[in-house]
């Protein structure tokens, strides 16, 4: 439904998850390996991901938003999150 967009979770280390199949890479290799919109979301109190592994991500990502969430951790189901992954989702598919 949304082809053409990609939402993305950073994971441990530097690494990241392609929709486009299996293969993962670092954050610093990924430049310009997608070319499609980005919305990454990351709440300010996660301490499974560390912020800086967003921001790093999001600068190697040339057509990626970084969405802080202010009052939230890692897990989807904070509402805060949860929130904040509906946005991004709807953002993408208006520029889908």
């Amino acid at each position: 439904a949304m082809a053409g967009s990609a939402l993305l979770c950073p994971a441990a280390g530097t690494q990241l998850s392609r929709l486009s199949g299996s293969a993962w890479c670092s954050s610093q290799a990924c430049s310009g390996a997608l070319t499609c919109p980005v919305e990454i979301v990351h709440g300010r109190y996660d301490m499974v991901c560390p912020p800086e592994q967003a921001w790093m991500l999001h600068q190697a990502l040339p057509d990626s938003r970084l969405n802080w969430v202010p009052a939230a951790g890692h897990s989807s189901a904070e509402p805060a999150i949860a929130e904040a992954l509906v946005a991004a989702v709807r953002r993408l598919g208006r520029r889908g």
